[in-house]
């Protein structure tokens, strides 16, 4: 969660790192989610991860 707050909080660079630092978190835990809940939460940050990526490019 700390990574994807970071990712949207933060700019540039560094930005970039957080984002794969976030990517590399939900998919770990969208693989060990023991209940529905955990892994809806977890595919909702990875979305929000993904809308995040296309501002980037989109303001590239």
């Amino acid at each position: 969660m700390r990574a994807v707050l970071h990712a949207i909080t933060t700019g540039g660079d560094e930005r970039r790192g957080h984002l794969c630092d976030a990517k590399l978190a939900v998919n770990t835990a969208l693989r060990v989610a023991n209940s529905g809940e955990e892994w809806y939460l977890a595919e909702h940050l990875r979305q929000g991860i993904k809308d995040v990526e296309t501002r980037l490019r989109d303001a590239s």
